[in-house]
């Protein structure tokens, strides 16, 4: 799974809660969540403070040929989406019930395989340019870097180029490694196909502590 960060009003998003008995509770990311896996997980740690007995999770699935993010919660609740969670997560308007469905939401990428190679260590990365290209070092200071590659159907490959087109400068994604989320700045994204409607995507990454 891929999460870039994205351009957008994060700050202006909002989705409401109503349990029906206690007075309703508005969601709002935390300064500095701008991307879909963020806000998840912003968002059950939200629900699990802001109502007793909450144990709020998430779940992202490509079925039907779009990403979509299921939010779970133990009670019922009606939800309110403003006009951004919409934008922004593909979050419902409206819903009731245990789930609120984000569907597509911007910079969320499912491909059918990630792969890490050449895990090393380097200089931290001083600056970014636009187009994602890797900086130079900073002596002293180190990150690890890796070969990233990942497998798109044609359906997914659109979905890549919407996130890469969202994505903010420097460009930097959390990518899914097995059961650990990397925040990680991306070089450049080569994407060509490699047999039909299969396509393999590659950067060099910088990941992050």
């Amino acid at each position: 799974m891929i999460s870039m960060l994205v351009t957008g009003s994060w700050s202006s998003v909002q989705i409401e809660l109503d349990n029906g008995v206690d007075p309703a509770e508005t969601w709002t990311p935390t300064t500095g969540v701008t991307d879909a896996y963020s806000a998840a997980e912003d968002f059950i740690a939200w629900i699990d403070s802001t109502f007793v007995g909450e144990s709020a999770s998430w779940a992202a699935n490509s079925g039907g040929g779009n990403v979509a993010v299921t939010i779970t919660a133990q009670a019922s609740y009606t939800w309110t989406s403003n006009a951004t969670a919409q934008s922004l997560l593909g979050a419902e308007a409206s819903a009731s019930g245990s789930d609120l469905l984000w569907e597509q939401p911007t910079g969320l990428v499912l491909p059918t395989s990630i792969v890490w190679q050449q895990l090393r260590r380097q200089g931290i990365a001083a600056t970014a340019g636009a187009q994602g290209s890797m900086p130079g070092e900073i002596a002293g200071l180190s990150h690890q870097t890796a070969r990233v590659r990942w497998i798109h159907d044609r359906q997914n490959l659109e979905f890549m180029r919407a996130a890469i087109a969202a994505a903010s400068s420097p460009r930097r994604a959390y990518i899914l490694d097995d059961a650990t989320w990397r925040l990680v700045e991306l070089g450049e994204i080569d994407i060509r196909r490699t047999a039909g409607t299969v396509y393999l995507a590659d950067t060099d990454v910088v990941v992050t502590p």
